[in-house]
């Protein structure tokens, strides 16, 4: 199974049996299963879930293995803090998007809109 089909497999898995069993299914992954998009797919699942903590926790994780190098994960955890109208978070998460040197795409301008 290609990486790309692990995190579709981890995004159907979580809508169809729920957060619990996906988070599951990435701590049983091997490590050489546990790329970059798949962090990116469980932190849609989080993000769907609006599991704030879980979210943020992983996001930091994703920082430390070097995973939050793009623009997306950026743009998941704005689609979050937009959900949960966390307008001030949303702010900084903007303003550490500028400092990393990001430049929008048409997904941030849309999430923002």
């Amino acid at each position: 199974m290609s990486l790309k089909d692990t995190a579709t497999q981890l995004e159907l898995i979580s809508r169809v049996h729920g957060l619990h069993t996906a988070e599951n299914y990435f701590n049983h992954l091997p490590h050489t299963s546990r790329a970059r998009v798949v962090f990116y797919a469980l932190l849609n699942c989080y993000m769907s879930a609006k599991s704030v903590r879980k979210a943020e926790d992983l996001m930091q994780k994703m920082k430390k293995l070097g995973f939050a190098n793009t623009v997306l994960p950026y743009n998941i955890m704005l689609k979050l803090y937009i959900q949960l109208e966390k307008y001030e978070t949303v702010k900084q998460v903007m303003e550490e998007m500028d400092k990393m040197g990001f430049n929008w795409d048409t997904f941030t301008y849309r999430i923002l809109l």
